[in-house]
């Protein structure tokens, strides 16, 4: 299980008490295995630009890695392409503009992250 403990709302809500927060933090620290990959950085950093044309124009660019695409080698770069395209066009319908219920946020936001983790065979992502 993963939680954000840095999340004020454990604290607000009961749900863990102060001490337990910090406990948690000592017994159970975070350790990156290892860093994102710097072909993945550096794909990453081609969307840091200021407007949604941009943003659609570079993802239109056809990428090598898109011609001989291989889940194995290419899972990240393709999930990157695919999760940035469906922000831009959630926040082009204006629909992050609204407050909704907790599962469309499951279905239109979180889904996108969970897919992150679709090239490994021994995780399940749940909710």
């Amino acid at each position: 299980m993963i939680l954000d403990l840095e999340d004020k709302n454990y604290l607000q809500e009961g749900v863990f008490a102060e001490a337990g927060i910090e406990d948690m933090k000592v017994k159970n620290p975070i350790q990156f295995i290892s860093p994102i990959p710097g072909k993945l950085v550096t794909y990453i950093n081609t969307f840091n630009l200021t407007n949604v044309k941009d943003l659609r124009a570079e993802l239109l660019k056809a990428q090598d890695w898109e011609i001989n695409y291989s889940t194995d080698k290419n899972h990240d770069l393709d999930w990157a392409k695919h999760t940035i395209h469906s922000f831009v066009r959630l926040y082009e319908s204006g629909n992050l503009k609204t407050v909704y219920k907790e599962s469309w946020y499951n279905t239109r936001v979180w889904s996108l992250i969970d897919t992150i983790f679709d090239d490994l065979e021994s995780l399940q992502v749940v909710r």
